[in-house]
């Protein structure tokens, strides 16, 4: 691919076959190259499309960020509630453990008695 006079131009000539001497005639499509680009400036058109795309290129990645900032925000929620219910077994079996204790100690003072 080369650069000529304002435009963009793939040679079309299989390798290992070469050329030399050669140019590519601007803005045109010959045996030897193919246009890519025409020579040029960019269009104010042209300028305000390629901007709004940039733009909304940026939208995009912001609300990538967000959802992902999203994303991670739910897993920690979620793992904050796993702990909650853990904590809640733990501290209900604790309770039932120690109310157990409570009783089988209540019946043997009983049976001290």
């Amino acid at each position: 691919m080369v650069s000529y006079q304002g435009g963009s131009y793939f040679c079309k000539v299989d390798f290992p076959q070469k050329i030399s001497g050669i140019a590519p005639e601007p803005g045109k499509n010959t045996e030897m190259w193919q246009l890519l680009t025409l020579p040029g400036d960019m269009t104010p058109e042209y300028i305000a499309i390629r901007d709004e795309v940039v733009e909304k290129a940026e939208q995009v990645e912001s609300s990538r960020a967000a959802v992902e900032l999203s994303r991670q925000e739910i897993e920690d929620a979620q793992a904050d509630v796993q702990q909650m219910r853990q904590d809640t077994q733990d501290a209900s079996q604790m309770a039932i453990a120690s109310r157990q204790r409570y009783q089988g100690r209540r019946q043997k003072s009983r049976r001290i008695m």
